[in-house]
């Protein structure tokens, strides 16, 4: 089984339901540890990520039908509103066909495909499905010869779905603000090697801010160098009360066009009083795992793609204590992908 894996996984999980008040709170619970443990002066304890096994898996989805099942049954349930009269009623498959027909109206009928990744595909499910689970279960990214090679598919329809999965991903955590109730958003710089820019010959080192409220972790790319972009993005992600604090005055007179201003949109942004606190520790190693789960599996990146491979890695990296969520949130949930 390691030869299909990109990652060894290490248990087994059947049913795992999808909750964000449990990943929020896994996550809290493990940053609360890490800091009492660095208070009494000890190593912080190493979290061992557990993912779905394939196993698990194929007791549940042993073929199409019942993926198909499975995303219906997310999206609109087997009992639910008819489309027409607007009574509840059940929903039955239509044979030979991905609809299902309401049972008080026969001439309605619902797509579960319609708006989600899945939609005009030749892939049988079963294979869409499985390579979801390669990509929450792994901790080095996914390549599109990997996909290409272990489905038997062309490099175009290979890089079809590994692009719709990241940003089916992506859009799952689109919504997650950071420094909610007033936190203090802890904002570095990291640069990011290896971007190709469009109008580029070679492969440029891209600057990459990446920021945390203690419990949430987001990174915005400025791929040309410059924050004109950076900050309308860094302000729609923060609450409106949150505040800013820099790391390094470098970066602070960046985003504030070097001028003398003390807010950001609307967000209070000050430099930190002390560079080495433990916030930036934790930051600096979720750029540092951030750029390895990038660049490991490919030469290089197009800057095009780049929002998707960091919302992959930060869906994976929210729920790195609760990694038995990661594959049940991710075909469970469908937000509408623009």
């Amino acid at each position: 089984m390691d030869r299909f894996f990109p990652c060894r996984v290490v248990c087994d999980a059947s049913e795992f339901p999808s909750s964000e008040a449990s990943c929020s709170k896994a996550i809290a619970e493990t940053r609360d540890v890490h800091a009492g443990v660095l208070l009494m002066g000890a190593k912080p304890p190493k979290i061992v990520r557990k993912g779905t096994s394939y196993r698990a898996f194929e007791a549940a989805f042993p073929d199409s039908s019942a993926c198909l099942d499975h995303i219906f049954e997310s999206r609109f349930g087997l009992n639910s509103p008819c489309p027409k009269c607007g009574n509840l009623t059940w929903f039955l498959r239509v044979s030979g066909t991905n609809r299902y027909m309401a049972r008080c109206c026969y001439d309605q009928s619902r797509n579960p495909f319609s708006g989600t990744i899945f939609a005009r595909t030749q892939v049988p499910l079963v294979d869409w499905f499985r390579c979801i689970l390669y990509f929450t279960n792994t901790s080095a990214g996914i390549s599109i010869a990997f996909v290409a090679r272990h489905f038997g598919l062309s490099h175009k329809a290979a890089f079809r779905m590994c692009s719709k999965i990241r940003q089916h991903l992506t859009a799952l955590d689109s919504q997650v603000k950071l420094g909610i109730g007033g936190a203090p958003v802890m904002i570095d710089e990291v640069p990011l090697h290896r971007i190709m820019v469009k109008d580029c010959k070679r492969g440029r080192t891209c600057r990459l801010l990446i920021a945390t409220d203690g419990s949430e972790f987001a990174a915005i790319p400025a791929t040309r160098g410059r924050f004109a972009n950076v900050r309308r993005n860094l302000a729609d992600l923060c609450t409106e009360n949150a505040r800013l604090v820099v790391r390094t005055e470098r970066t602070l007179n960046g985003l504030l066009n070097y001028r003398p201003l003390k807010t950001l949109h609307g967000r209070k942004i000050e430099l930190a009083n002390d560079s080495e606190a433990y916030e930036f520790f934790v930051l600096s190693v979720f750029g540092m795992k951030l750029k390895q789960f990038v660049l490991k599996p490919h030469r290089w990146l197009t800057s095009h793609y780049l929002d998707d491979y960091i919302g992959h890695f930060r869906y994976l990296y929210r729920r790195r204590a609760v990694g038995q969520n990661a594959f049940w949130d991710a075909i469970s949930n469908f937000p509408e992908l623009t």
